[in-house]
């Protein structure tokens, strides 16, 4: 009998230089996923649901993903980064 996982993820970089917020809206902006089009999204590539993903086909394992959804830090700087 296979053992049986759920995998999800959620990703966030954060940036505590930034004082606006990144709302909850911001994770569906990248196209929140799930089921086979998270899989299908995921699958080989070099992410945490993309190794738990390698790492369940090979140990035989089935799994369903209920979301996969990322965001970014809201960019805020009130001059350029590289001026001093």
């Amino acid at each position: 009998m296979a053992q049986k996982f759920v995998i999800a993820m959620m990703m966030h970089e954060t940036n505590t230089f930034s004082p606006l917020p990144t709302p909850i809206e911001s994770f569906a902006r990248s196209g929140a996923l799930n089921g086979l089009a998270a899989i299908t999204e995921a699958e080989g590539t070099n992410t945490s649901l993309g190794g738990f993903l390698e790492i369940g086909r090979k140990a035989g394992a089935e799994f369903t993903v209920p979301m996969a959804a990322s965001a970014n830090p809201p960019v805020w700087s009130p001059r350029r980064p590289t001026s001093r």
